[in-house]
């Protein structure tokens, strides 16, 4: 039998009882806008805001000022492009008082680096799907926490980190994520003549003369995504300051909580990746994936032309 927890008892009280129930270490947090979950780790700490969507952060502990900022932006570009998640952003700690630009503008303050990590919970889920969530959580720090290790290993703490370990079942036969199941959402929409491409493992199609694709390279995600190379050559492309261009992508990638978008070379030419990606190992029921595609379809065009706007 699955026991499903309905949307209203998704609570953070909810989910620091199921953590305490694997040993993890959690408690009760204010978010600034409600009630979360806090987890302390040694190398990185993570906040959970529940709601429609559940929303993990996971930042690291290590000292960063604006000293390091460009080198941060390349090496977190090029996460964001290596995987669909978690999504890697850097910016000021809540509690520092100026923003990032005001930071960056003066050239003195520090400065953190955040991994998120996205997850619908539709009309409710079972515990075994919020488990799930809570594993891609913990190892979404441990990600974090290689990326920033690689980066500057003298800056992390000395003593090794925790060992989690949250058990999870299998996913419901009925909710597992297919092509299938892809194809019939969007023929509910009256988008008709969608198809899945076993060539490819997408299914791709056009929303306002913008390119999707549902991408089905790895089973255990659902990522939606829209990209686009930059019109020009790749002389004319030569005036694009690259590093302004990434600094519009993490600024993006702050004001969205939901999307990702990187910076991308295709052929020499530059371009934009934006997706959304959710993890679906143990499945999603139709509530959770009409929310997933309605958001990801939605969140990665909207983020999209949000950029391409600044550039044009």
């Amino acid at each position: 039998m699955v026991q499903i927890i309905p949307r209203a008892e998704v609570t953070a009280e909810r989910i620091v009882e199921l953590l305490r129930g694997e040993r993890v270490e959690a408690e009760l947090c204010d978010t600034g806008s409600g009630v979360g979950v806090y987890i302390p780790a040694t190398h990185f700490d993570i906040v959970i805001r529940t709601g429609d969507w559940l929303i993990a952060k996971a930042t690291w502990v290590g000292a960063l000022t604006t000293d390091d900022y460009i080198r941060c932006l390349v090496a977190l570009n090029a996460a964001n492009n290596a995987g669909p998640m978690p999504k890697f952003s850097i910016d000021t700690p809540p509690e520092h008082p100026a923003s990032l630009v005001s930071v960056l503008k003066a050239d003195e303050g520090p400065l953190e680096v955040s991994a998120s990590l996205v997850y619908p919970v539709g009309d409710g889920v079972s515990v075994t799907q919020l488990k799930s969530f809570l594993a891609e959580v913990l190892n979404t720090g441990i990600r974090l926490t290689r990326e920033l290790h690689a980066l500057y290993p003298e800056r992390s703490p000395r003593q090794p980190g925790e060992s989690f370990h949250i058990g999870v079942g299998d996913a419901s036969p009925t909710d597992r994520v297919t092509p299938q199941r892809v194809e019939q959402w969007f023929s509910g929409q009256g988008v008709d003549g969608v198809a899945y491409d076993p060539d490819t493992r997408c299914i791709s199609l056009s929303m306002d003369e913008m390119p999707v694709d549902i991408d089905f390279e790895d089973s255990e995600v659902l990522q939606v995504q829209a990209s686009m190379l930059l019109p020009g050559n790749p002389d004319a492309q030569e005036d694009i300051d690259a590093t302004a261009f990434l600094h519009l992508c993490n600024r993006a990638n702050l004001d969205s909580w939901l999307s990702t978008i990187a910076m991308i070379k295709q052929h020499d030419l530059l371009g934009i990746l934006s997706h959304v990606a959710v993890p679906v190992r143990v499945g999603l029921n139709d509530s959770q994936l009409d929310q997933a595609l309605n958001g990801g379809v939605v969140g990665a065009t909207a983020q999209m032309r949000a950029v391409l706007h600044q550039l044009n």
